[in-house]
């Protein structure tokens, strides 16, 4: 599935616009709270792809590794692999795509790192020459929902999900969904409290992402959150009774999508997911017309999940080098 050409066209950039904050190529700096104007400038110009949302850059970049700089204009990252941890390079932009490949392709190999560009959107890709080896990376594909299908389920490819849906608003009437632009310390501690009961679920079954990074990101995320300056968040924790069984934290990023960071439910409640993404869809769909639920980076569970919501469109990530490769 292709990303809707109005879409692309409603975010694409003027040519040559050029961003004076972030320090030039060769030159990177490390990633800091207060890069997050200088990097939603040129940012913002695009389809929201989610590995370069500053949100998501700041709470996933734990470690403290990710570099960045600019480069004709557009943005350059230094990654590190979400799943082996090892550092690549990206970028994006559409000014001198040509140029800025062959500038981080060289540059990868001197530092002895595998001669690959990673995580490329498409909006770069449609931009390269023939010269470059492009091969698409479905694992880090993001998913794209319309939040008034979430919000319907309607048809029968929604069938599951309806029962889903109704089963566990008949097991659990008291249930309550709790939205919020703000988020208190009370509310946090329980999110943090599901997170780690989530983690040590998934750890049992031996995922091969390290969920203690995931972990650590949402930790980051509140850690940091009154410094994000100009964001715009939609807080929504499900609960029974006392015990708060499913969150979500979500960016509005304007009036086409909402980017969600952080999903997580308790499995023990049937249909946990199933009614947090309607009720996600219900209110989401008052906001924004499209929903970005990020990748599934090749992890099965994952990958079936989020293809069971029936994604409207994806925002596609290719891996680039040189044919010489």
């Amino acid at each position: 599935m292709l990303v809707p050409r109005f879409i692309l066209k409603y975010f694409m950039p003027k040519s040559g616009e050029f961003f004076g904050v972030l320090p030039e190529f060769p030159k990177f700096k490390k990633l800091e709270i207060s890069d997050k104007e200088a990097v939603e400038k040129i940012t913002s110009k695009y389809p929201p792809y989610s590995d370069f949302n500053f949100i998501s850059m700041w709470s996933w970049d734990i470690k403290g590794d990710m570099r960045l700089c600019q480069l004709h204009g557009n943005l350059v990252v230094r990654f590190t692999d979400y799943v082996t941890g090892e550092p690549f390079y990206s970028f994006l932009g559409d000014n001198k795509v040509n140029e800025t490949a062959e500038a981080l392709l060289q540059l990868s190999t001197e530092q002895g790192l595998e001669p690959k560009l990673k995580l490329i959107p498409e909006i770069v890709v449609n931009r390269l020459d023939s010269k470059f080896k492009v091969i698409e990376d479905r694992d880090n594909f993001d998913y794209i929902y319309k939040n008034e299908d979430l919000a319907n389920l309607l048809g029968n490819k929604f069938h599951d999900k309806r029962y889903l849906y109704n089963k566990f608003k008949k097991y659990y009437p008291d249930a309550k969904m709790l939205i919020s632009s703000n988020i208190g310390d009370s509310t946090i501690k329980d999110i943090l409290k599901l997170d780690e009961k989530w983690a040590m679920c998934k750890i049992e079954k031996s995922l091969k992402c390290d969920i203690k990074n995931e972990t650590e990101a949402v930790k980051k995320f509140f850690t940091s959150i009154d410094q994000f300056s100009n964001s715009k968040f939609l807080f929504l924790s499900l609960y029974i009774k006392e015990n708060l069984v499913s969150f979500s934290i979500s960016s509005i990023i304007n009036s086409d999508y909402v980017l969600c960071h952080f999903t997580k439910g308790d499995v023990e409640y049937k249909g946990v997911y199933e009614y947090m993404i309607t009720d996600y869809g219900l209110n989401f769909s008052k906001i924004a017309t499209f929903m970005n639920y990020e990748q599934d980076l090749g992890i099965s569970s994952l990958r079936s999940s989020k293809n069971s919501f029936n994604p409207s469109c994806f925002l596609k990530k290719y891996v680039i080098m040189d044919y010489t490769i």
